[in-house]
């Protein structure tokens, strides 16, 4: 489904990582609204998802687009991607499919996934190109195989993210739960050992690509969607992108649930409630409470940095002594 659209239908080029001057002219060619746009390994090509619903490669050289768009998708494809060798490409849309495509032909790769019964938001290759996870508009999250096409495991609880086989176009595991909205970006970690997935339920998960599990807690801190992720080459960091205005940094090893033995708190160990009281871990009780207009930009434990216009509330608990041992917090 499409909507009238007053803006112009481009993808702004490429952006000098120096500078932040743009590249050239922006490149056109789209219809409707462009969803998604990923970079070829080799750096040689662009492909980019729109609500026209084509999938289009471009040169980075040059700017042209190469070839005929791709067709196959009947509505707004959401999410495009690369695979590591750069001789597929994977795309998923509202039509409800994910589909697969040769990057030198064009041609699509053999017939559709169509395991979903809802809008498929985002899709990503593992580093070997053997699997595809897949996030969707039902909250889960789905592992395939892609050598026998089976699915593995039960499902990732909360948003929707799917593996799928590359060669079989099959399933490889149940799909992962755990979100209670909308999967709206899903990736893997550089050693395909972990999935990160951003929600509509504001909330960023860690997953185990083996198991299927949940890592920990989910990162909390965003106050509206989470509408992008991405792990750092080296696999610690997490950035999220969120229709709060604000981009954050995460800590992708942090461990928040360590108790403390000492009396006094650290700075990495409380949590917020959802009513804003803060929490420090094995006390029931919250140690004070945070209005509602400081805690978009609050300062999370596993943040290591929160880009926003408006700066970022922090807290230090350094010297913060709480419960039966308040009378050792004595002024010296």
């Amino acid at each position: 489904m499409r909507y009238d659209n007053p803006y112009p239908q481009n993808i702004r080029a490429l952006t000098d990582t120096a500078t932040g001057a743009q590249i050239g002219h922006p490149l056109q060619g789209h219809d409707y609204h462009v969803n998604s746009v990923a970079f070829s390994a080799d750096g040689t090509k662009i492909v980019s998802g729109s609500s026209d619903s084509t999938i289009r490669l471009w040169d980075t050289t040059t700017g042209a687009q190469i070839g005929d768009p791709l067709q196959g998708h009947d509505d707004c494809v959401n999410s495009v991607a690369f695979s590591a060798d750069d001789t597929k490409i994977v795309s998923g849309s509202d039509d409800k499919t994910i589909r697969l495509w040769d990057t030198a032909t064009g041609a699509q790769i053999g017939h559709p996934l169509q395991r979903y019964h809802y809008r498929v938001k985002s899709v990503a290759f593992s580093p070997d190109g053997t699997r595809i996870v897949s996030g969707s508009s039902n909250w889960t999250i789905r592992l395939w195989d892609t050598a026998t096409g089976t699915q593995i495991g039960d499902a990732l609880h909360g948003h929707d993210q799917r593996l799928w086989d590359t060669a079989t176009g099959a399933e490889i595991r149940d799909h992962l739960q755990g979100h209670d909205n909308y999967v709206n970006s899903v990736a893997f970690s550089a050693d395909g050992t972990k999935i990160v997935s951003g929600s509509s339920d504001k909330t960023i998960r860690l997953w185990d690509t083996a198991t299927g599990a949940q890592i920990g807690d989910p990162l909390r801190g965003h106050d509206h969607w989470v509408n992008s992720v991405a792990f750092s080459a080296d696999g610690t960091s997490i950035v999220s992108g969120s229709s709060d205005n604000t981009i954050r940094l995460w800590d992708a090893a942090t461990d928040v649930n360590t108790p403390q033995s000492h009396v006094h708190f650290s700075n990495t160990n409380w949590k917020l409630s959802e009513n804003g009281w803060i929490h420090f871990p094995d006390q029931f009780q919250g140690v004070f409470w945070i209005p509602q207009q400081y805690r978009v930009l609050l300062w999370r434990p596993q943040n290591t940095c929160i880009i926003s216009k408006s700066g970022y509330n922090k807290i230090s608990f350094s010297k913060c002594v709480y419960g039966e041992n308040w009378t050792k917090c004595v002024a010296t």
